[in-house]
């Protein structure tokens, strides 16, 4: 998106709504819905909106506020005119948190196929009237606290980002850990002790920290705390750690594949590839990575246009690592049977946002 979203991203405020109109844009997305949770909302009130997509669309999809004047159908114009978006991140269903315009008026929730020169695919309309509570109070400054995800599955070692929100009464101390799900919940004694990393709230009502997934497979929790002084739990939010699955070995004349756990990479994020190659390709045989806008089909065109590569030397079956490119686009990684005038003969797509 444009570089003002980070501004449009601290000036959000969240609101209730219910639903006062809505469209569907795009003919046979019926799979792509919008709807709020009220219709009549005051100036930087708290709202949740609750969509659903097909599974086509691409991972930098984007739900964002626009005023209801500006004309519908391009994503061009939506994103010249948006004051606040969240992405749907490969998601076909969920909600997201916004908050209402502070200028009373009528505006859209709009949602665009890709943050690529897309198309509006629906939308839902949302009217603003009457004066703010006196004083807009931060997000939940002294509400409840709260813990976010932006999914709920993750890789080993996979870096996570939490979101929360903490009352300002907390102590300093207050914290975030990561523990394992079996442990009982409410005191944080209890999680102290089984606690693997954490981090504190350091009286912040709002904002996110990093962690890294757990090496192991399984269920964990990352649970708040008001103290690190025999305090109690007040959040917690489940997440799953999977083992990738493993692949079998090819036979020497196997197919070429390419395998990728996720499509949406965020720009330098570590892309493991899964890959199979029948045992006769040449020992330069090797995987890329390519914009999606170049042809496909010709080992030389690829070479042309690779911004890093990997050579399968001989293994007929195995992993990659590469990192994502700094730059947000469409991207593909392609094998292909020889680094000498060969072709293409496998490929995957993915996503930097």
């Amino acid at each position: 998106m444009k570089r003002n979203r980070a501004v449009h991203l601290i000036l959000m405020i969240s609101v209730f709504v219910s639903v006062f109109g809505t469209g569907d844009l795009a003919a046979g997305l019926s799979a792509v819905s919008l709807s709020v949770s009220r219709t009549i909302l005051t100036p930087g009130e708290e709202f949740t909106v609750s969509f659903s997509a097909t599974p086509a669309l691409p991972g930098d999809a984007w739900i964002g506020i626009v005023p209801s004047a500006v004309p519908h159908g391009s994503e061009t114009v939506n994103d010249q005119n948006d004051l606040t978006y969240q992405y749907v991140q490969g998601r076909t269903s969920g909600t997201m948190a916004f908050r209402a315009p502070m200028a009373p008026g009528s505006y859209d929730m709009r949602m665009n196929d890709t943050d690529n020169n897309g198309r509006e695919v629906a939308f839902v309309t949302v009217t603003v009237a009457g004066q703010a509570a006196q004083p807009v109070q931060p997000i939940q400054s002294q509400g409840e606290a709260t813990l976010r995800l932006e999914r709920n599955s993750f890789r080993p070692g996979e870096s996570i980002r939490v979101i929360f929100t903490a009352p300002g009464h907390y102590a300093a101390d207050a914290w975030v850990g990561l523990i394992p799900s079996q442990t009982p919940h409410g005191s944080e004694a209890v999680n102290d002790q089984h606690d693997m990393t954490y981090q504190y709230v350091s009286k912040r009502t709002s904002g996110e920290m990093l962690f890294n997934a757990p090496g192991e497979a399984g269920t964990y929790d990352f649970r708040m705390n008001d103290t690190d002084n025999n305090g109690r739990e007040v959040a917690s939010v489940t997440f799953t750690v999977s083992a990738p699955a493993a692949q079998p070995a090819q036979p020497q004349g196997g197919e070429a594949t390419l395998r990728l756990e996720q499509t949406n990479f965020r720009p330098g994020e570590a892309i493991r590839v899964f890959f199979t190659a029948p045992g006769h390709y040449a020992a330069n045989a090797w995987v890329g990575i390519i914009p999606s806008q170049f042809p496909h089909g010709s080992e030389a065109v690829n070479d042309q246009h690779d911004t890093t590569y990997q050579y399968v030397s001989k293994r007929t079956s195995g992993e990659m690592i590469f990192n994502a490119p700094g730059q947000a686009g469409t991207y593909d990684l392609r094998m292909n049977d020889t680094d000498d005038n060969g072709r293409e003969v496998a490929t995957v797509t993915f996503f930097v946002y």
